[in-house]
Protein backbone atom coordinates (compact mmCIF):
# COMPACT_ATOMS: atom_id res chain seq x y z
CA UNK A 1 0.00 0.00 0.00
CA UNK A 2 2.59 2.42 0.83
CA UNK A 3 4.34 1.45 -2.55
CA UNK A 4 1.28 2.35 -4.51
CA UNK A 5 0.82 5.59 -2.54
CA UNK A 6 4.74 6.82 -2.94
CA UNK A 7 4.52 5.67 -6.82
CA UNK A 8 1.76 7.49 -7.13
CA UNK A 9 3.34 10.91 -5.55
CA UNK A 10 6.56 9.78 -7.84
CA UNK A 11 3.98 10.05 -10.91
CA UNK A 12 3.43 13.70 -10.31
CA UNK A 13 6.80 14.90 -9.68
CA UNK A 14 7.61 12.65 -13.06
CA UNK A 15 4.63 14.25 -15.21
CA UNK A 16 4.88 17.77 -14.02
CA UNK A 17 8.50 16.82 -15.17
CA UNK A 18 7.77 15.80 -18.60
CA UNK A 19 4.78 18.11 -19.17
CA UNK A 20 7.59 21.14 -18.89
CA UNK A 21 9.65 18.75 -20.89
CA UNK A 22 7.19 18.69 -23.80
CA UNK A 23 6.00 22.42 -23.22
CA UNK A 24 9.69 23.48 -24.00
CA UNK A 25 9.59 21.23 -26.96
CA UNK A 26 6.37 22.71 -27.90
CA UNK A 27 7.63 26.02 -28.09
CA UNK A 28 10.87 25.38 -29.83
CA UNK A 29 10.20 25.76 -33.53
CA UNK A 30 10.09 22.48 -33.78
CA UNK A 31 7.62 21.04 -36.33
CA UNK A 32 4.67 18.68 -34.88
CA UNK A 33 6.53 15.80 -36.40
CA UNK A 34 10.11 16.58 -34.59
CA UNK A 35 8.24 17.16 -31.82
CA UNK A 36 6.02 14.41 -31.64
CA UNK A 37 8.77 12.37 -31.93
CA UNK A 38 11.01 13.95 -29.17
CA UNK A 39 7.97 14.10 -27.08
CA UNK A 40 7.70 10.11 -27.17
CA UNK A 41 11.34 9.67 -26.90
CA UNK A 42 11.18 11.48 -23.70
CA UNK A 43 8.52 9.53 -22.12
CA UNK A 44 10.41 6.12 -23.29
CA UNK A 45 13.98 6.94 -21.23
CA UNK A 46 11.68 7.69 -18.53
CA UNK A 47 10.96 4.16 -18.10
CA UNK A 48 14.40 3.24 -16.20
CA UNK A 49 14.13 6.08 -14.18
CA UNK A 50 10.67 5.20 -12.84
CA UNK A 51 10.95 1.61 -13.00
CA UNK A 52 14.77 1.61 -10.49
CA UNK A 53 12.13 4.47 -8.39
CA UNK A 54 9.45 2.26 -8.12
CA UNK A 55 11.97 -0.82 -7.00
CA UNK A 56 13.43 1.63 -4.00
CA UNK A 57 9.57 2.10 -3.30
CA UNK A 58 9.25 -1.29 -2.74
CA UNK A 59 12.18 -2.00 -0.71
CA UNK A 60 14.13 -3.40 -3.43
CA UNK A 61 11.75 -6.65 -3.28
CA UNK A 62 11.22 -8.25 -6.68
CA UNK A 63 7.43 -8.90 -7.03
CA UNK A 64 5.28 -9.22 -9.62
CA UNK A 65 2.68 -6.68 -8.07
CA UNK A 66 5.00 -4.39 -8.56
CA UNK A 67 5.49 -4.61 -12.20
CA UNK A 68 1.79 -3.95 -12.44
CA UNK A 69 2.61 -0.62 -10.17
CA UNK A 70 5.42 0.56 -12.52
CA UNK A 71 3.04 -0.02 -15.54
CA UNK A 72 0.00 1.86 -13.88
CA UNK A 73 2.99 4.86 -12.56
CA UNK A 74 4.11 5.63 -16.39
CA UNK A 75 0.30 5.59 -17.32
CA UNK A 76 -0.08 8.10 -14.57
CA UNK A 77 3.34 10.63 -15.67
CA UNK A 78 1.80 10.56 -19.16
CA UNK A 79 -1.62 11.49 -18.09
CA UNK A 80 -0.36 13.70 -15.88
CA UNK A 81 1.77 15.19 -18.41
CA UNK A 82 -1.26 15.48 -21.18
CA UNK A 83 -2.95 17.69 -18.30
CA UNK A 84 -0.41 20.35 -17.12
CA UNK A 85 1.05 20.61 -20.50
CA UNK A 86 -2.69 21.46 -22.30
CA UNK A 87 -2.90 24.02 -19.05
CA UNK A 88 0.59 25.16 -20.27
CA UNK A 89 -0.81 25.56 -23.82
CA UNK A 90 0.91 22.61 -25.58
CA UNK A 91 -1.69 21.13 -28.30
CA UNK A 92 -3.02 17.41 -27.05
CA UNK A 93 -2.45 16.27 -30.34
CA UNK A 94 1.36 15.80 -29.36
CA UNK A 95 0.17 13.20 -27.08
CA UNK A 96 -2.98 11.63 -28.61
CA UNK A 97 -1.03 10.21 -31.77
CA UNK A 98 0.66 6.83 -32.23
CA UNK A 99 4.08 8.05 -32.26
CA UNK A 100 3.41 9.34 -28.33
CA UNK A 101 1.39 5.56 -27.90
CA UNK A 102 4.59 3.92 -29.05
CA UNK A 103 6.50 6.44 -27.06
CA UNK A 104 4.63 5.18 -23.73
CA UNK A 105 4.60 1.54 -24.45
CA UNK A 106 8.35 1.53 -24.63
CA UNK A 107 8.39 3.26 -21.69
CA UNK A 108 5.78 1.15 -19.78
CA UNK A 109 7.95 -1.92 -21.24
CA UNK A 110 11.37 -0.43 -19.33
CA UNK A 111 9.77 0.23 -16.40
CA UNK A 112 8.38 -2.95 -16.06
CA UNK A 113 11.57 -4.80 -16.65
CA UNK A 114 13.28 -2.46 -14.22
CA UNK A 115 11.15 -4.44 -11.76
CA UNK A 116 11.51 -7.45 -13.05
CA UNK A 117 11.81 -10.61 -10.29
Amino acid sequence: MVAIALSAVGAIGFGIAYAVIVWVLWVLPLGFTIGSVAASITIAMAGSPVGNYVRRVGKNKLDTRLRIIAAFTMFLIWMIGLTVATMLGVWNGVFINIVSYIGLGIGIYVAMNRVRP
